[in-house]
C-alpha cells in the first residue's frame, strides 16, 4: 500500500463521519493506515435518515482513497454500518457491491466454520409415536406432522402443547397468513391459527388422488399428487379450477412469478401457470425429485439418488453436482451463500455454493432424517426414529 499522509487520512475519516451519521472516531488520536481499524468505532445510535447518503458516499468513493485501503480495513467500516445502510453502500458502485458481497460471505463463512467446530447446542423433542414427515415453524411455534396427527410445540419453552388429529399421514405443512395448511393423502385441511379450528377441507371429486405436496399463495393453492396431477384451487371458493397433467408422481413444487417448477418422478418440469402450458422438462435425477428451490437464474434440486444438483434455470443444463450424502436427500434450504441439506443417512450437510464444497457435516443421535425447517439461527430436523432435533446455531454467531 502506498504511503498516505496523516492529514489526508484524517480528512477521509472526517468525510466518512459526515456521510454516515452514526460513525464516531476517537478524536485527538493520531491515525495511521496500520492503526485505522483500531481507531474507527461506531455508536449504538438508533437508525438514522439515509436521505442523501448515497450521493455523499459516491463523492467519497470517487476520490479512490477508501477503495485503496486493505479489504480488512474496509470490512471494519462496513461491519459497523446498520444492515440497511450496507445495502445502500452496495448500490453506490460495482466495486462497493463486490466488497459488500465479500463482506457478507466472509461473515457467513466464519459462522459456518464455527458450526463445523461444534459451536452449537441441540435439544431433542420426543412425543410422536411414528416417524416425523414434515415440519413448519412460525413465531416460535413448531408444527410437526406424522401419521394421523400434527403436534404443536412452544419453542420458547421447548414444550409440547397440543395435538391436531388427521385421518391419514401428514405429508406436508405450510403456513400462509393466519392459516395452517395440512396435506394428507386424501385431504387438504385449512385451520385458523388463532383457534386451530378446521375452517375448510379440500377433497371433493379429487378424493381418489393421493396428495403429496402443497404450495399456497394469496388466492391460490397448488397441490401435487402421486398420480401426476397438479390441482389448482381457488382459496375463496375452495374449488379446483384447473388441473395440470404430468406423467409421473409429484413430490415437490416451487413457484416464482408465473412459473411453477415441479419434481415429476426423476424429472424437472416447468409450467407457465398463466397459460397452463408446460414450457420445459428434462430428466434431472435417477430417482424421484423431492425438493426444488431457485435463486436468481439458478435452480436447485435434490432427490432419492442422494445427489443435489445445480442447474441453469433457463437452459436446463446441470452446472454442479453436490455429492457426499449416502442416503436420499429429502429436503434442503438455501441461506445466503450456503445450502443446508438433510438426508436419510442421518446427517445434515452444509455446502458452500461459491465452491461446491461441503464445509460442515452435522450428525447426532437422530436416525433417518426425513424433513427439515430452518428459521434464522434455529434448524429443526424430523426423523424416522420419531424424534425432532433442534439445532441452535446462535452460539456460533456470538463467538
Amino acid at each position: 500500500m502506498s504511503a498516505v499522509s496523516i492529514s489526508t487520512l484524517k480528512q477521509e475519516v472526517k468525510d466518512l463521519q459526515e456521510a454516515i451519521p452514526n460513525l464516531e472516531t476517537q478524536s485527538n488520536t493520531i491515525l495511521s493506515p496500520e492503526r485505522i481499524a483500531e481507531n474507527i468505532s461506531f455508536s449504538d445510535a438508533e437508525p438514522f435518515s439515509t436521505e442523501g447518503l448515497e450521493n455523499r458516499i459516491q463523492e467519497i468513493g470517487q476520490t479512490g482513497y477508501l477503495m485503496s485501503l486493505p479489504k480488512e480495513m474496509l470490512f471494519i467500516i462496513i461491519s459497523n454500518l446498520l444492515p440497511s445502510n450496507v445495502g445502500i453502500l452496495a448500490r453506490v458502485s460495482k466495486n462497493w457491491k463486490n466488497l459488500c458481497d465479500d463482506y457478507r460471505y466472509t461473515l457467513q463463512r466464519r459462522h459456518i466454520d464455527r458450526i463445523a467446530k461444534g459451536q452449537y447446542t441441540t435439544n431433542l423433542l420426543l412425543g410422536h409415536g411414528e416417524k416425523v414427515d414434515c415440519l413448519f415453524e412460525k413465531e416460535h411455534v413448531l408444527y410437526s406432522g406424522s401419521i394421523y396427527n400434527i403436534k404443536i410445540w412452544d419453542m420458547k419453552t421447548g414444550q409440547y402443547t397440543s395435538t391436531l388429529w388427521e385421518e391419514d399421514k401428514v405429508n406436508s405443512l405450510q403456513i400462509h397468513g393466519n392459516f395452517l395448511y395440512s396435506c394428507t393423502w386424501k385431504t387438504i385441511k385449512i385451520r385458523d391459527l388463532a383457534t386451530m379450528q378446521c375452517c375448510a377441507k379440500l377433497e371433493g371429486e379429487h378424493q381418489k388422488s393421493s396428495f403429496y405436496c402443497i404450495l399456497v399463495e394469496k388466492d391460490v393453492i397448488y397441490t401435487g399428487t402421486l398420480d401426476g396431477k397438479i390441482l389448482i384451487w381457488d382459496v375463496k371458493t375452495q374449488r379446483c379450477v384447473s388441473t395440470l397433467h404430468n406423467d409421473g408422481g409429484i413430490r415437490c413444487l416451487y413457484k416464482e412469478k408465473d412459473f411453477l417448477y415441479v419434481g415429476v418422478s426423476g424429472k424437472i418440469v416447468i409450467w407457465d401457470v398463466s397459460t397452463r402450458k408446460c414450457i420445459s422438462a428434462w430428466q434431472a435425477h435417477e430417482n424421484d425429485v423431492y425438493c426444488l428451490s431457485k435463486k436468481g437464474d439458478v435452480l436447485y434440486s435434490s432427490a432419492f439418488d442422494c445427489k443435489i444438483k445445480i442447474w441453469n434455470a433457463a437452459t436446463g443444463k446441470c452446472t454442479t453436482t453436490l455429492e457426499g450424502h449416502t442416503g436420499p436427500v429429502f429436503q434442503f434450504f438455501i441461506d445466503g451463500y450456503f445450502l443446508y441439506s438433510s438426508s436419510f443417512d442421518d446427517t445434515i450437510k452444509i455446502w458452500d455454493l461459491t465452491t461446491g464444497e461441503c464445509v460442515a457435516t452435522l450428525q447426532g443421535d437422530q436416525k433417518g432424517i426425513l424433513c427439515m425447517h430452518k428459521d434464522e439461527d434455529i434448524l429443526y430436523s424430523g426423523g424416522w426414529d420419531k424424534s425432532i432435533k433442534v439445532w441452535n446455531f446462535t452460539a456460533s454467531k456470538s463467538s
